[in-house]
């Protein structure tokens, strides 16, 4: 089974010599390695996807983000409740999602 991968402007269709091409709907678009990285959604597991889902519940990106922030300057208060490294890259991941409107699973 083949895996669905997303990105902000379509969805991936093939990869050849060096280049991704992503539909955009009426046509296609080819992309470098570097430009497919930036467009493409991140992965996010059952728990991002579980808050991703929660923080867009009204579709407003601001207050999403604005949100996840106040969520991050909490946790640099108590450092002791979770292992920072872990939680930066966990919020980085919903950031990301939540500025290029989605996620792959």
């Amino acid at each position: 089974m083949k895996k669905e991968v997303k990105t902000a402007i379509g969805e991936l269709v093939g990869y050849f010599d060096g280049y991704y091409l992503v539909d955009k709907g009426e046509e296609g678009t080819w992309l470098t390695e570097e430009e497919f990285e930036t467009v493409r959604l991140p992965e996010l597991n059952p728990i991002e996807v579980r808050q991703y889902e929660i923080l867009m519940r009204k579709g407003d990106k601001t207050e999403a983000l604005t949100t996840l922030m106040y969520d991050v300057v909490g946790l640099d208060k108590d450092s002791e409740a979770l292992p920072s490294k872990a939680i930066k890259e966990h919020h980085y991941h919903l950031a990301e999602a939540i500025i290029k409107g989605g996620y792959n699973k």
